[in-house]
């Protein structure tokens, strides 16, 4: 299973890994945008695969003036 943390909304929970990450974000209903992906603590692209070992964590971006 992957650790996933949702950095701004101090949630995590853990789902079945070995997939890519932009699906994950999909199965998650979380807009790929919006969000700055970390595995194991280094940032990584959407397409990146994430396996049953790793730690995600979700940072969501904000921006506005």
């Amino acid at each position: 299973m992957v650790k996933v943390k949702i950095i701004n909304d101090n949630r995590e929970f853990e789902i079945p890994g070995n997939r890519r990450i932009l699906d994950l974000l999909k199965d998650l209903s979380l807009n790929p945008d919006g969000y700055i992906v970390m595995i194991n603590g280094k940032p990584v692209p959407e397409d990146e695969y994430v396996n049953d070992s790793d730690v995600l964590e979700l940072l969501r971006v904000f921006s506005g003036g």
